[in-house]
Formats: C-alpha cells, sequence, structure tokens
C-alpha cells in the first residue's frame, strides 16, 4: 500500500475510534481551540448555512475571554476546512446562534461557537458570558458587531427517527414546531412536531 493509502487509512481508522476536532488557535492568547467536526458538519449542512467559498464564524476563547472572527475556509485546504485533530472525548464546544451587525439594512450574519461547561449552572454560565471582551468583530459584509444579549443554554439533542443517529444538537431556540429539518446522516427530512419538541434531550 502506497504511504497516501496508509495514511488515509490511518485517518479512517482513528475516526471511526476517537473524535475528530477542527484546530483553531487564539489569535491572543495561542491556546488550542476545538470545534468539533461533527458539530461543524451539522452545522455546515443546516438550511441557514449558504454554499460559498469561505465560511466565517466567531470564537469565544475559553481563556482570554476574547471573541474573534475566524475563517474556515482561508485555513489549509488539506483537508478543507483546516488542520485535524483526534481527542479521546469530544470536545464541549457548541453553536450558539448567528450573530448580526449593527446595520439593520446587512443580512450577513456570522455564527457564534463557545464553550459551555456543563458542570456549571445556567447563571453561572450567564455571568462568566460578562467578562467575554466583544471588540472589533465584524460580520462578512465588513460591519461592526455589537455585543448582543445573551441567553447561554446547553444545546439539545435530537436523534434522527430514520437512522437514529445523533443528528442535530443545537441551542433549544433552534427547534421550532414546523421546522423542516434535514439529517447529514442519512439525508432524510423531518418537520419538527410537538412530540419532538418534547423528546428533547439536554447534553
Amino acid at each position: 500500500m502506497s504511504s497516501l493509502g496508509t495514511h488515509l487509512e490511518a485517518i479512517i481508522r482513528t475516526a471511526m475510534t476517537e473524535p475528530l476536532h477542527y484546530l483553531l488557535n487564539c489569535r491572543d492568547c495561542g491556546v488550542d481551540i476545538l470545534l468539533p467536526l461533527e458539530m461543524l458538519t451539522r452545522w455546515l449542512a443546516s438550511p441557514e448555512v449558504q454554499a460559498k467559498d469561505t465560511e466565517p464564524i466567531v470564537v469565544v476563547c475559553d481563556r482570554c475571554k476574547r471573541l474573534r472572527n475566524y475563517d474556515l475556509a482561508r485555513k489549509n485546504l488539506r483537508p478543507p476546512m483546516g488542520r485535524l485533530v483526534a481527542t479521546a472525548n469530544i470536545s464541549e464546544w457548541a453553536y450558539l446562534g448567528w450573530l448580526a451587525c449593527e446595520d439593520s439594512t446587512c443580512k450577513l450574519r456570522v455564527p457564534l461557537f463557545a464553550r459551555l461547561n456543563p458542570a456549571i449552572s445556567a447563571e453561572e454560565r450567564q455571568r462568566e458570558s460578562l467578562d467575554w471582551i466583544w471588540e472589533e468583530l465584524r460580520c462578512p459584509g465588513g460591519n461592526p458587531i455589537p455585543k448582543p444579549v445573551l441567553r447561554l443554554e446547553p444545546p439539545c439533542s435530537l436523534n434522527c427517527p430514520y437512522c437514529d443517529a445523533p443528528s442535530w444538537v443545537e441551542v433549544r431556540d433552534y427547534f421550532q414546531i414546523g421546522k423542516r429539518i434535514e439529517c447529514v446522516f442519512c439525508g432524510k427530512s423531518l418537520t419538527l412536531s410537538a412530540e419532538h419538541i418534547s423528546r428533547l434531550e439536554q447534553d
């Protein structure tokens, strides 16, 4: 087997046993930021994400508490979204929702990702967010993003009723009755009902 084939086989074997994460480094303090690949895959497959060459995001550093703009597609193109690393356990980073800029006519939003410690209460998590440093954030159109009022809750999970895969792990507001969502594993669509909402489980 060629060295490339051996390398690909090792990647597949690792992905089957250890969670893969997309690695960022904080632009201010340099600490590693590990975004779960499974979470990013679900987010990229959601109807709210428009296919384009770049995927701008905002990430809160868990050490220095600064929020910075990052661009997934402008990193190393091997693999497509940048460097992947495997860890023994999946990290606690989560998608929190979309941020809008101060221009009310601008339709370009950017997603926010942060680490949510499941060991602390919602009240403690809300207090911690007050220390986040909101400076120099921009929407994809270049407009400043003001500090919003955040409601930080642990994400909820919902398994696909067709393949039983953990297809959706999102903040509760994402799940709305009548909303049509698609499983990134089997590709089948689901229209959310009151029964689905009642089955939501907090991670």
